[in-house]
C-alpha cells in the first residue's frame, strides 16, 4: 500500500508531545531529517497548527531547504480560542500562519474545536467560503472530539475534511458509522490519536503510577500483540487499515527511526484477524483511558 494517505503530524517538531515521549522536542537537524525522511518515502502531506509551538516555524523553514514548498500539501488550524465570528482575528492568524510556513495557501483548514459547528448557519459558513475563493486555503475541514459531531460536520454543505481521534482502543466513531456517512457525503476522514498519545506503546512494567486505570487495557494490548505475533506499531496501523481502509492517517514522530517504523508498519500486511481480535478485547473502554485531558484528574 503506497504512502499517500500517510500525513505527517508535526506538533512533536515545535514542542513536547505524547505521554510515551521520552526524547523531547527534536533538535533542528532532528527534525529536518523527519521530514526529508518522510518526504523521500512518499509522505506529500504535513499536519501544524498555529498552537503547536514553534511547529510552523520550523516546518516552513525545513521546507523551504528541501525546495519542497510549493510541492507540499499543508494543513493547519487557527488559535484554537477563535470564536468563529471574528474574521479579522482569522484572517490575521491565516496570513501569519502562511508567512511561517512559506506558502501561498494551505490544503487545508481544520478548524480546531467543534463547538463552532454551531456557528456554521451564523456565518461562520459564509466567513469560511470568503477564504477559500481568494486562494488562501483550498479546503475547509474540522477536528472534533466526539461522534456527534462528527457526523453533524460531515453533513454539512463547505465542510470538505473531517479529522477525528480513533484506534482500536477508542471505537467510539467505529461504532457511530462515522465511515459510512463518509463515504455517502463522499468526505475524507483523516485519523488522529491512532496511538492515543503514545499509551498503546505502554507495557505493565513503563505504565506510570498515575495511570494504574488504564492498566487493564495496557495489559490486553501486550496480550493481544502476543497472540497474533506483530508489535503495537504494526497493531495500531493494521486496525486503522482495517477499521477505516479510506482514511488518512496521521502519524507523528521524534526521530527518523520512527518515521521509518511508521511507514515499515502502515506498508505491513497484518493479520486478517486483528480487527475482530481488537473489537472482542476492548468493547466498551472507559472514558477516563481514551481521554487525555482526563489523565491527569
Amino acid at each position: 500500500m503506497a504512502s499517500s494517505s500517510m500525513i505527517l503530524g508535526t506538533v512533536q517538531l515545535g514542542m513536547n508531545y505524547g505521554v510515551a515521549n521520552v526524547n523531547g522536542q527534536p533538535d533542528y537537524a532532528t527534525a529536518r531529517d523527519i521530514v526529508q525522511t518522510a518526504w523521500q518515502n512518499g509522505v506529500r502531506e504535513f499536519d501544524t497548527a498555529i498552537g503547536y509551538g514553534e511547529s510552523e516555524t520550523i516546518l516552513g523553514r525545513i521546507l523551504e531547504e528541501l525546495d519542497i514548498s510549493t510541492k507540499a500539501l499543508i494543513n493547519s488550524k487557527p488559535d484554537h480560542h477563535w470564536d468563529g465570528s471574528d474574521f479579522d482575528v482569522l484572517d490575521k492568524d491565516l496570513d501569519a500562519s502562511l508567512a511561517r510556513l512559506g506558502v501561498d495557501h494551505l490544503h487545508t483548514l481544520l478548524l480546531h474545536r467543534e463547538h463552532l459547528l454551531e456557528q456554521w448557519d451564523k456565518g461562520l459558513a459564509k466567513g469560511l467560503q470568503r477564504i477559500t475563493r481568494d486562494g488562501r486555503v483550498k479546503r475547509i475541514g474540522i477536528s472534533v472530539y466526539t461522534p456527534k459531531a462528527a457526523l453533524r460536520a460531515l453533513s454539512l454543505e463547505g465542510l470538505d475534511v473531517v479529522q477525528i481521534p480513533t484506534n482500536f482502543l477508542d471505537r467510539r466513531f467505529e461504532k457511530a458509522g462515522v465511515a459510512a456517512k463518509a463515504a455517502d457525503m463522499g468526505k475524507e476522514i483523516q485519523i488522529r490519536s491512532i496511538f492515543l498519545q503514545g499509551l498503546i506503546f505502554l507495557t505493565p512494567d513503563t505504565l506510570p503510577e498515575n495511570m494504574v486505570f488504564a492498566a487493564h487495557e495496557v495489559n490486553e494490548v501486550e496480550a493481544m500483540t502476543q497472540a497474533l505475533g506483530i508489535d503495537r506499531l504494526e497493531a495500531a496501523m493494521g486496525y486503522i487499515h482495517g477499521a477505516w481502509p479510506d482514511s488518512a492517517i496521521i502519524f507523528g514522530a521524534e526521530t527518523v527511526q520512527q518515521v521509518q517504523d511508521n511507514l515499515n508498519a502502515f506498508r505491513k500486511d497484518i493479520p486478517k484477524t486483528l480487527v475482530e481480535e481488537a473489537q472482542r478485547r476492548f468493547p466498551d473502554v472507559s472514558e477516563k483511558v481514551l481521554n487525555p485531558s482526563l489523565w491527569g484528574a
